[in-house]
Parts: structure tokens; C-alpha cells; sequence
């Protein structure tokens, strides 16, 4: 069991370890739009990595299941579309603007985010929470007005925050749905669909009828195909970073 000292630093660690990581990583892809100036080359490549990585993982023996891929097809599907979206976004900001005030444009991401989870929830953010972010895009519009005085090409400018702020919500819709597929088992019915597809005739929708809420197990289990349900659950963190990449390549 993991001590309550590590864990109450675990969450710190691995903030920081994912902010330094995204700076240096940005650092490079800047430096490679001077080798690659086709920023949907380097989109491109950045997507193939999941694509190598994913069988990879299967040959390695890695815990993946293509049941659970199946279950959240439509969900990965959308989050896949918000990478690539908001992968391709970043590159283009980072072609236009600097890296350092492309990281001051990614700090609106709290923004964007409690935005996104009170609409989805249909709640109001906390005090707490609403004054910290107001403060942070405060900053960032009064580094925005600095910057515009100081840039060589206003349009460039305007285009990069532009874009910018489109792969802020992209990414942080992408970060919201992800967390509710890390979260929640997919819909019964979507694995139910699998297995009658599989294993009946015709229409999964007309074969559920046969299954009423009134049946006795063994015959869910024979009409479902007679050997068990399909293992399904939560996606996992690295599971779902793979099959999103590959998707949007």
C-alpha cells in the first residue's frame, strides 16, 4: 500500500513532471519547424509514435483490450478527432508565436476546462475556483496586450492567439471526456450489440427484444452467445493515450 505522504505528493510530482516535459517537448517542435516547415508532416509524425507504440504493446504482452475499444468506439472516436485537433492547433501557434508565449496562451486551459465540466455537469464552479481563473486569463490578457505591442506582424499574432486558444478547448473537451472513459464502464448495451452482432442473425436491436428484463440468466447468457460476457471497464490511462493516437493517424 502506497504511504499517504507519497500519495499526497504524487499528484505534485506528476504536474510538474507533465508541465516540463510539455515545455521541453514544445522547445523541440519548435526547433523542428526549422528542419520541417509542413506542420501537418510533424502532426503526422507525433501520431505515428502511437501507432508504432500500440502493437508495440501488444507484443510485449501489455494489459490491452480491444473489447473495451469496441464498447467506447464512439467516444474514441471524438476524443481521437480533439488530439488531432488540438495537436495540429498547437504546432500551427507554435509556428506563428513564441514558445514562451505559447505557454502563456495553454494557461487559459483552467479556463476552458471549468467551462467544460459546468456545462457537462450542469453546475457552477466554486468561488475558489472562479476567482483563480479569472486571475490567470487577466494575466494573460495583459501579457496578449504587451506582446501585441512588441510583435513584428499584428495578423500573425492575432492568428497564433486564435489558434492557440482553439487547441486549449479542443484539448481540454478531449481531457473531460477522457476522464469520464478512465472513470465509467461502457453502456451495457454497446457490448451487448457486439455480441449479438457476433453471435445472432439480423439486427442487434431486434434481438435485444427477445431478451427481456424478465429472463433467467441462463438464457441472457445463451442469447448473448453463451460464453460469458465480454470483459469490458473503465479505459486505462496509457490504453487510452495509444488507441487515440493511432486513431488520429
Amino acid at each position: 500500500r502506497v504511504p499517504l505522504l507519497a500519495r499526497a505528493g504524487m499528484l505534485p510530482t506528476l504536474i510538474a513532471v507533465w508541465y516540463v516535459a510539455n515545455l521541453f517537448f514544445n522547445i523541440g517542435m519548435k526547433r523542428s519547424h526549422a528542419l520541417l516547415p509542413d506542420v501537418m508532416l510533424l502532426t503526422s509524425l507525433q501520431m505515428m509514435a502511437g501507432g508504432l507504440a500500440l502493437p508495440a504493446a501488444f507484443a510485449f504482452g501489455s494489459d490491452l483490450d480491444p473489447a473495451r475499444w469496441w464498447a467506447w468506439r464512439r467516444q474514441l472516436t471524438v476524443s481521437s478527432v480533439l488530439l488531432l485537433c488540438g495537436t495540429l492547433c498547437t504546432n500551427v501557434s507554435l509556428v506563428l508565436l513564441s514558445v514562451s508565449f505559447t505557454h502563456v496562451i495553454k494557461t487559459c486551459e483552467p479556463f476552458f476546462a471549468m467551462v467544460i465540466v459546468g456545462v457537462w455537469d450542469r453546475a457552477l464552479p466554486g468561488a475558489t475556483a472562479a476567482l483563480a481563473t479569472a486571475t490567470t486569463v487577466s494575466g494573460v490578457l495583459v501579457a496578449s496586450v504587451s506582446q501585441r505591442h512588441s510583435a513584428g506582424k499584428a495578423s500573425d499574432l492575432s492568428t497564433g492567439i486564435a489558434v492557440a486558444m482553439l487547441a486549449n478547448l479542443s484539448l481540454q473537451l478531449r481531457n473531460v471526456l477522457n476522464k469520464r472513459l478512465m472513470q465509467l464502464s461502457p453502456p451495457a448495451e454497446a457490448a451487448d450489440d457486439r455480441l449479438l452482432s457476433e453471435n445472432g442473425e439480423g439486427d442487434p436491436e431486434e434481438l435485444r427484444k427477445g431478451v427481456g428484463e424478465d429472463d433467467e440468466p441462463e438464457e441472457q447468457q445463451r442469447r448473448g452467445g453463451g460464453g460469458g460476457a465480454v470483459p469490458v471497464g473503465p479505459m486505462k490511462p496509457a490504453e487510452l493515450l495509444l488507441v487515440s493516437l493511432t486513431a488520429a493517424l
